[in-house]
Order: structure tokens, then sequence, then C-alpha cells
């Protein structure tokens, strides 16, 4: 009858006071020597990482880093910089076309490049967002060059100042005589920049 008393072998001897909550247990060799204090003490680096996962993935149980993630980038200042990128840009084909009565269609590819250089430069973006700008800016500045000669030829023909050529040159018949000057060959062109526009402004 003895042996079989909870009150004795279990609760009072050796499971509870003894053994295992009073004793080897909670006591002495789990939670107050061989872990905490000893063996398995963590540094208060160790520490704060684990916190800082912990919280992180009680937010989001599914987040996963992003290799795509824009942290230090600048959308704004991409803009910025590929738009003023792209108006020199467009001011130099306009004066190499008009200086050389020729258009060189290669002059693409570098508008291309350079305003998306400019952008990854000073966007450091790795999205998408980027790659479109860049095209957009990249097609804007090879038409704004074809714009710019047209009224610079327009000034030249009837002798009178580029200004006084855009109060006389409607601005949509302008716009009309560029459509009809491109060619197959400057379509294609065109197409390339918008390529290289977008792909040079992405950081790898």
């Amino acid at each position: 009858m003895n042996n079989h008393n909870n009150s004795n072998n279990y609760n009072n001897g050796n499971y509870n006071s003894g053994n295992y909550n009073g004793g080897n247990y909670n006591s002495d060799n789990y939670n107050s020597d061989n872990y905490n204090s000893g063996n398995y003490q963590y540094n208060n680096e160790e520490v704060q990482l684990m916190n800082e996962l912990s919280s992180n993935q009680a937010a989001n149980p599914y987040a996963t880093a992003n290799p795509y993630a824009d942290e230090n980038s600048n959308f704004f200042l991409a803009i910025v910089g590929g738009s003023v990128v792209a108006f020199i840009c467009s001011l130099l084909w306009a004066a190499i076309t008009y200086l050389t009565d020729y258009q060189f269609g290669i002059m693409a590819i570098g508008v291309g490049f350079l305003v998306g250089s400019s952008i990854k430069v000073l966007g450091k973006g790795k999205s998408s967002k980027f790659g479109i700008l860049g095209a957009l800016l990249s097609t804007f500045s090879c038409f704004l060059g074809n714009l710019i000669y047209v009224y610079a030829y327009f000034a030249k023909i009837f002798a009178m100042s580029f200004f006084d050529a855009i109060g006389d040159l409607p601005f949509s018949e302008a716009i009309s005589i560029v459509f009809k000057a491109s060619g197959l060959i400057d379509i294609l062109f065109y197409i390339l920049a918008i390529y290289i526009g977008y792909k040079s402004s992405i950081k790898n």
C-alpha cells in the first residue's frame, strides 16, 4: 500500500520535489546550470539576432528575401537625372543631324545607353520600373532630338531664328514631319534604344 501511495513516491518524493521539479531538472541540471548559465549561454548579439528573426517571422511567416528589392534605391532621383541626360542627348542628336545633314540611326544606341546608365547610377534600382523609365526616356530623347532638328531645319530654310520657327511651325505639323521622315531602319534603331535603355537602367 505504501509503495503505490501517490503522496509519498510520486508527488512529494522522486518526481515533484526531487528529481524532476525541484532538483535535477528545473533547478540544477537544466535551467540554472547547463542551459542558461553554462554550456548553452548565448551572447548579446546572438540573442538580438534571434529576437529580430523571430519578430520578422511572426509578422509575416511567409516572407522571404527578395533579390529584386529596392531598399537603397531612389526613383525620384532616377527620374530627374534620367530626364536631364535624355534632354542633353536630344540636343546632341539634333546638333549632329543638323551639322551633318544626315541622321545616324546608331545614335539611338548611344542615347539608350547614356540614359539607362544615368538611371542605374543615380537610382540604384533593381526592379522593372527603373527599366521602364529608361526605355521611356530613351524613346522620348530620340523623338525630341528629331523634333528639335525639324524646327532647326525650318529656321534654316526660311532664314529665321529657332524660336521664331517654333512660333511659325505648328507643333502638330512638326510631329507629323518627324513620323513621316522615319523609315524602317530608324524604327529598328528606336526599338534597339528602348531595349538598351531598359537593360541599362536596372542595377545588377
